[in-house]
């Protein structure tokens, strides 16, 4: 399980970088069992009506972005990245 922040630069880097070169191998599907998880650096409190809010690292809109990503917990990781990416960068073409 990777555990990242919706708006974490170095989270960018990595997912970016080494992981999405990884994803790229042939067979990796055979090798790697990962998820990826949007949630990071949070901290999540209950309040007394017994509601939950959450604070991220980054800000507000770190939150907003990791509540979307979570929408894709049931994508593969190749699925999670893309989508990561688009939410990430605006880049939403297949293979980008």
């Amino acid at each position: 399980e990777l555990y990242f922040e919706a708006l974490c630069p170095y989270c960018h880097a990595f997912i970016n970088g080494g992981l999405t070169d990884a994803s790229k191998m042939d067979g990796i599907e055979n090798m790697l069992d990962l998820k990826l998880i949007p949630y990071g650096n949070a901290r999540e409190l209950a309040t007394p009506e017994g509601e939950y809010t959450y604070t991220c690292q980054h800000g507000p809109a770190e939150c907003d972005g990791n509540r979307m990503l979570v929408r894709g917990e049931h994508m593969n990781y190749r699925q999670m990245l893309l989508t990561y990416r688009c939410a990430r960068d605006a880049k939403c073409s297949e293979g980008a």
